[in-house]
């Protein structure tokens, strides 16, 4: 039996709790609050790195450049997430530019929890998240 896949998650403590109560069984989940502390965690590369979109100040990108930049991380891919209620008065534009640019800059996913929340129920928006991350998984592990 393989050991636990570890995800790294970079956003606000809140949005780790929803990562937190959603895939930390049968995953091994680490928490940064900071780019820095992201930067520190991806010495010991993750399985994968999920981003919140406001992580840090905004710092998404700068995350996704040095996972890229980073010749032992590599293989890790990168998925970039909505999910706080805070930040449901952006526009959805601004969400799909982050999309494009995380697809731009050689991120593999962007999942909009939030908007699946409100369109499909938490029980429902639960499932889509594992079913990302679980292909993401499968993918980076060649299966």
């Amino acid at each position: 039996m393989s050991s636990p896949a570890r995800i790294l998650v970079a956003d606000h403590a809140d949005a780790f709790d929803v990562f937190r109560q959603v895939l930390a069984v049968p995953h091994d989940l680490e928490h940064a609050a900071s780019f820095d502390e992201a930067v520190r965690a991806l010495r010991s590369p993750p399985s994968l790195l999920v981003c919140g979109c406001h992580f840090d100040e905004g710092r998404i990108f700068d995350l996704l450049r040095a996972l890229k930049k980073d010749p032992a991380c590599q293989g890790v891919p990168f998925l970039a997430v909505r999910c706080l209620r805070g930040h449901t008065t952006l526009d959805d534009t601004l969400y799909e530019g982050v999309k494009i640019a995380v697809d731009a800059l050689g991120g593999q996913g962007f999942a909009d929890v939030l908007w699946w929340q409100q369109q499909f129920g938490a029980e429902e928006a639960s499932r889509r998240l594992r079913a990302v991350v679980d292909k993401l998984l499968q993918a980076s592990r060649g299966s």
